[in-house]
This record gives structure tokens, C-alpha cells and sequence, in this order.
């Protein structure tokens, strides 16, 4: 294609491009020197060296595109199959070559397995353990950690010392065995997938590291969160962003970039797996609080994607939902006045970047999230807003329904009802067990204000106490909204009427709106089928009226698959820079998992990490740092602190420590 080229970004290639909609890109800061460029996807280049693109460059970019098309072009070769002097000379001239080439190779093994040293191969076996043990922080740290859910509270997957031990009441079984996998209950869990104890199963190739570091000793070479050898500081990230504002984009657009950092997670010591599910969580909840039609990928300005940006009008965003989004962000403080200063003149606001991990936890649950989305006050608002005439769609049968009896929704001990509009909007109606009306076999027809029961059978509604409210976004993404008896918005389920008896979300057994929604609807709507139309006592006209509205498992099933293909096909559009298909079905839902670590207690390692300081520097100012310090840090120095603690007293321990000016204290 002339003047078509692909642009590659962390292994995500898009386009085609024109030589203009690159050159659009490169002004809005999405186009990056280390980006990568090609017009075949054969031959790659960076960004930095076109010249059209980078003044300074050496290469320009017709010139890629014709060395590219030579390459694919193939070269004739003269014809030597006449038995001439000269094809003889050139046949013992190949035999030559060819023996020369041979004796080389030979030579060149020799002199590898003359030079073969041990310690190459335990630094392989390095790399194994460090894999393995990664495996079992990913997978089974979260159940299974120091203090966590687990019901064995002093069983660590992480402790050689505690998963060599005998198994109390097992003899000759141990939780780890070195060497031995008959005698591994770890091993004997995961060989029959039995652990993890979620939808999320080992692949064969992680079997297949776990099995041969039990085999080769199960050593803990090295802990799979110890820090990384080079660390990126907050004043890196803000020279990062102060380039791209200055550099890269227009004076217009400046005033609508933000960014996101992950800086902090990769300092302590998060893989690329931890990093990749934070960049797919964050990817999901901007789009998840999106009026746009379109997704949009937060982009990396950095080859590790620690830093991130986006353009709020690429997600309905004004500077008012940003102000609101940071009026409780605790974690900004300058290190550098002057520098700090030049990116406010840019950006037009006092924090420009924040936290991915606080986002994700922050904003997956009211008051953020209702605020962020624009949820409304109440469900006639709602409704009204996504133009559903919900009581007069029951009254003409515009819906379909499916109601079963008691336990069988997943989150509610009583019956449930769910009813679906057109235009991918569905509500439930649930109940408490003392409601008399929440026998749905007996009363099939509500709500009252549908008033659906015949004149000769007066009183056959229901009247529920509360619901659930599940709705396309315009990019067909889901919107969530929990309301009570009376319609109003509430930010938390009733646990009288519904509850979360996995603790899904990992914030206690109370539904919250979103954060809740997000683990339990992660692969869509979660299917359930109609029990009324044959289990309703309600004869006649009013049993004409239920089949009118109580679907069969077909049709249900049709409606189901419909609406679950388009929000998968837009869950998989937000994954797509950070997960093939087949790995998104197979990951923990991101945006819970983010949630779960950062709510984490912090000990003294984190802390300091998150500071920026030395373990041992927080450690004196915690035992000898004035009232303050020693105060506030004490709960670090009995063990751990709460995350909400942290929160409250970070930007006065940046203030004592003298390590910045904070944005709020």
C-alpha cells in the first residue's frame, strides 16, 4: 500500500497510517522515538531515526518503504548449469567454502565446550526458581500468603521453611517436598487442578516449571518481589512527562493530558505480568467510565509503559470530572519546584499524574464511580437518560423475564427476578425474607405500578425491596447501578437483600456498586433461566400474562449470547494492547486484583518504597523521628500499617521527612 505504514507499540501493531496520521500522532504525544514503524510488518525501524517524523533522523521513511519492498523483491541469479572452466572452478570453490563453514562450526563447539562453565548453568536454574516461585505468588499467594484469607493463617507459599514442614496429621507429606512429588501436596493440588481454586488454572507450561523446580530442589534463588536492579524515581517520571508536554504536543491538547504511573509497583518489585494486569485494569475502568462510542488505550511514553497518558475528551472528561477524580489523591508532592512548576503552565492543573493502582482502587467504587460515570440519583433518572420506558414496556410485554426461586441468583438466600429491555438494559427485582410479597410462584406480577394483575385476580404483584442494573455504555462496555425499595441510588447492597458469599471483590461479603459488578459480570452476564411459567400457582388470565413476560430457555439464552458478544468484543478491544484473546479469558478479572493489592497492608519495605527512602531511613524516623513520625509510624514498627491510614498520613511524612512540597496535606 503506498504511504501506508504500521506502527508497533509494546508488541501491539495498528494501521495502516498515512505519513500525516503519523505525523498526527507524533503532536499528540502517541507517538513515541522508541515506537516502531514498518510498511510490510517484515522490517521494523524506530520512530526516532525518520526523518520525517524526527528532523534529526537518518532514515526517511519512502526510503524504509523501498528497502522493505526490496527485500521482498527476489534477485536473479546468472545461469551456471553449463559444464563451462568456470562453473567447475565455481563448483570446487562452493566445496571449499562449504568444508571451511563445517570445520568453523566444529571448531566453534569444541571451543564452547572447552569454555562451558557451572555457574551458567546454575544461573539457568536460577532463572527456573525465580519463574516457579513467581508462578506460586501469582496464583496462590493471594489465598495463601502471610495474613491472608487462607483458612491455615500461618501457611505462607511463599516460606520454604513453612512448606517444607510435615503436614500436621499427614505424615510423610509435606507441602513441599524437594525432589519428591508424591510427597508435594502443593504439586498434587495443582497436577489435578484443584488449586488454584478459581476459573483460573495453571497452563501446562506452568506445570511443567513447578514440577521440574520441585524436582531440581525447590530452591527460592532469589524472592520473587525483591526490587528491581534500576528504579525509576518520581523525578524521572516528571522529566518523562515535561517532555512530552513540551516537546510532543500541541499548546490545544495539553491542557487535556493526564497521565497514569506505574513507576512505584515496578520499584517494589512487580513482574510484567503484576504490570501487565494494571495497565488492562486501567485500560478497563477509563473505558468502564466512558460516554465515548470509541475505546481508547492509555499510551506508554516510555519503553517500560511506566507512565502512561490519555486524553480526557477520548473519554467524555472534562477538567471538572478530572479536579473531582484528584481532590482526594494524597500522593502528589514535588521534588523539584522549578520543574514541577513548568508542567502545571502546561497542563493547567497542580496534579497531572496519578497513581494507576490508587485509580483502580479508587475509582471502581462509589463515590468515584457514581460521580465519574454520571450515575444518577435515582432509577426514573437513569431510565430516563437511556430513554427506557421500563413500566410501560411491561404493560405491552416489551420485555423478557426470568425469575427463580430462592439461592439460585449466586447473591441473594431469597428468590429473584431479572428483566431485560431492549437496548442492553437489564434490572433485577430482589427480596428480604420477611417481605410477603417476595414469593414470585405466587405473585408473578410486578411491580405494582405495571399493575398487571387481572381485574378478577386482584394483588398477584410483587414488590422487591431493591435491584441490580446492568446497561450498555456507548462503547458497549457495562454501567452498574444497585437501588433500593424505593428506586433511590445506594453504593451498597442491603446484606439482608443480597450479599457476596466469595468475597469476589475481596472487600467483604457487602455487594459494592462496581467494584462488585466488575469480579461477578467479568465474562458478561452471568446466565440464569426462567422457573415461574412452570412452577406459578397463578391460573387463567393471569397465567397468560406470566407467559407474556417469563421467556423460555431459548429465547433467554439468544438474548444472553447477544448482549455477552458485544461487551466481550469490547472487553477484548481493552485488553488488546496487553493480552492475546485467549490469555483475557484466562487472567484474573484486573481490575479486582488491583483493588485487592493495594488495599494490602503496608510493612516498612513498602512504605519506604512508596517514599522513595531507604527501609532503614523510615525505620529511625519511626523509632527517633519526633512525635510526629514516631506516632504515625507506629503501627509500621508493631508490623503493618492500613492502607486508608497510609493514605491519611502520607503527605505529613513527606512533609517531615523534607522530601517534597505535597500537593494536599
Amino acid at each position: 500500500m503506498k504511504d501506508g505504514f504500521f506502527l508497533r507499540v509494546q508488541g501491539v501493531v495498528r494501521g495502516p497510517f498515512t505519513l500525516n496520521q503519523l505525523q498526527t500522532l507524533l503532536s499528540r504525544g502517541q507517538l513515541q522515538r522508541f515506537h516502531e514503524i514498518s510498511s510490510d510488518k517484515k522490517k521494523w525501524i524506530a520512530a526516532g531515526s525518520v526523518v520525517e517524523l524526527f528532523p534529526a533522523a537518518t532514515v526517511s521513511v519512502s526510503e524504509q518503504s523501498h528497502l522493505s519492498a526490496s527485500a521482498r523483491t527476489p534477485t536473479t541469479t546468472p545461469d551456471r548449469s553449463k559444464n563451462t572452466p568456470r562453473s567447475r572452478l565455481l563448483k570446487v570453490w562452493r566445496f571449499l567454502s562449504i568444508f571451511a563453514i563445517v570445520a568453523i562450526v566444529i571448531a566453534g563447539g569444541v571451543h564452547l565446550l572447552l569454555k562451558f562453565n557451572p555457574a551458567d548453568a546454575r544461573r539457568t536454574d536460577e532463572v527456573d526458581a525465580k519463574r516457579a516461585v513467581q508462578i506460586l505468588k501469582t496464583h496462590c499467594y493471594e489465598c495463601h500468603g502471610h495474613g491472608r484469607k487462607g483458612t491455615n493463617k500461618k501457611f505462607d507459599v511463599l516460606d520454604r521453611e513453612v512448606l517444607v514442614r510435615e503436614i500436621a496429621g499427614r505424615p510423610k507429606l509435606n507441602f513441599l517436598t524437594p525432589g519428591d512429588l508424591e510427597r508435594s501436596a502443593i504439586w498434587k493440588r495443582i497436577e489435578n487442578d484443584d488449586m488454584p481454586d478459581t476459573d483460573t488454572k495453571l497452563t501446562r507450561e506452568e506445570k511443567e516449571i513447578v514440577k521440574k523446580w520441585i524436582l531440581g530442589g525447590a530452591e527460592f534463588s532469589e524472592s520473587p518481589s525483591s526490587p528491581p536492579t534500576v528504579k525509576v524515581t518520581n523525578r524521572q517520571v516528571a522529566e518523562m512527562i515535561d517532555s512530552v508536554l513540551n516537546k510532543t504536543l500541541e499548546q490545544t491538547e495539553r491542557r487535556n493530558t493526564r497521565f497514569f504511573v506505574l513507576h512505584q509497583l515496578h520499584n517494589r518489585g512487580s513482574g510484567l505480568k503484576d504490570l501487565r494486569l494494571y495497565r488492562a485494569a486501567l485500560s478497563k475502568l477509563l473505558n468502564s467510565l466512558s460516554k465515548r462510542k470509541e475505546i481508547a488505550h492509555p499510551i506508554p511514553i516510555d519503553p517500560d509503559g511506566l507512565v502512561l497518558q490519555i486524553n480526557l475528551l477520548d473519554y467524555g472528561w472534562d477538567e471538572s470530572k478530572w479536579a473531582a477524580l484528584v481532590k482526594g489523591y494524597k500522593y502528589h508532592f514535588d521534588e523539584d519546584a522549578g520543574l514541577s512548576e513548568r508542567i502545571r503552565q502546561q497542563s493547567g492543573v497542580d496534579v497531572y499524574a496519578i497513581r494507576a493502582d490508587w485509580f483502580i482502587a479508587s475509582a471502581s467504587k462509589p463515590p468515584l464511580y457514581h460521580d465519574l460515570l454520571g450515575i444518577p440519583n435515582n432509577v426514573a433518572a437513569l431510565e430516563k437518560g437511556l430513554d427506557v420506558r421500563r413500566i410501560q414496556n411491561i404493560q405491552q410485554k416489551q420485555v423478557i423475564r426470568a425469575g427463580f426461586g430462592a439461592g439460585r441468583s449466586g447473591v441473594s438466600a431469597q428468590n429473584r427476578v431479572i428483566e431485560r429491555h431492549s437496548g442492553y438494559y437489564w434490572i433485577s427485582y430482589d427480596f428480604q425474607k420477611e417481605n410477603p410479597r417476595n414469593d414470585i410462584m405466587a405473585f408473578p406480577l410486578g411491580p405494582l405500578a405495571a399493575n398487571l394483575s387481572p381485574p378478577d385476580q386482584p394483588g398477584l404483584h410483587f414488590v422487591a425491596d431493591g435491584g441490580e442494573i446492568i446497561f450498555a455504555l456507548p462503547n458497549e462496555l457495562q454501567g452498574y447501578m444497585l437501588i433500593n425499595a424505593s428506586g433511590a441510588r445506594i453504593n451498597e447492597g442491603p446484606s439482608a437483600v443480597v450479599s457476596d458469599p466469595k468475597d469476589s471483590s475481596g472487600a467483604g461479603f457487602v455487594i459494592t456498586n462496581g467494584l462488585s459488578c466488575f469480579a461477578c459480570h467479568r465474562h458478561g452476564l452471568v446466565e440464569k433461566f426462567d422457573e415461574v411459567q412452570e412452577k406459578t400457582g397463578v391460573k387463567g388470565n393471569a397465567k397468560s400474562r406470566v407467559a407474556g413476560l417469563y421467556r423460555s430457555k431459548d429465547e433467554l439464552a439468544g438474548v444472553f449470547k447477544k448482549d455477552n458478544d458485544k461487551f466481550l468484543a469490547a472487553l477484548q478491544e481493552c485488553y488488546r494492547p496487553f493480552f492475546t484473546p485467549d490469555e483475557a479469558k484466562k487472567e484474573k478479572e484486573p481490575i479486582v486484583y488491583c483493588h485487592k493489592e493495594y488495599t494490602r497492608p503496608l510493612d516498612f519495605k513498602k512504605a519506604s518504597c512508596e517514599l522513595e527512602v531507604t527501609d532503614e531511613r523510615l525505620r529511625h524516623a519511626a523509632e527517633s523521628g519526633g512525635v510526629f513520625l514516631v506516632g504515625s509510624l507506629g503501627a509500621l514498627r508493631n508490623g503493618t500499617m492500613e492502607r486508608e491510614v497510609w493514605e491519611r498520613i502520607f503527605p505529613l511524612v513527606v512533609r517531615e521527612l523534607q522530601l517534597g512540597r505535597p500537593a494536599r496535606d
